[in-house]
């Protein structure tokens, strides 16, 4: 789940031309993850962004013992 996302704009985000997009985890405490990432265009930065994720575990359905 996202907690927290800062996107930054750096300049305009060209259209029909190659990205690059990049991400990485910078660490994790618990169960939250700190992360960070980017997207380029011909080598220069059109996007920057930080967020924090909490990763949760979603329990799964029991299946029904008495019907299938």
């Amino acid at each position: 789940m996202t907690g927290t996302l800062s996107v930054r704009y750096h300049r305009t985000t060209p259209l029909f031309e190659e990205l690059t997009v990049r991400a990485r985890q910078q660490s994790s405490e618990g169960r939250r993850i700190h992360t960070t990432g980017e997207i380029l265009a011909d080598g220069q930065v059109c996007v920057s962004a930080d967020g924090i994720f909490v990763a949760k575990h979603v329990a799964r359905p029991v299946a029904d013992e008495g019907g299938r």
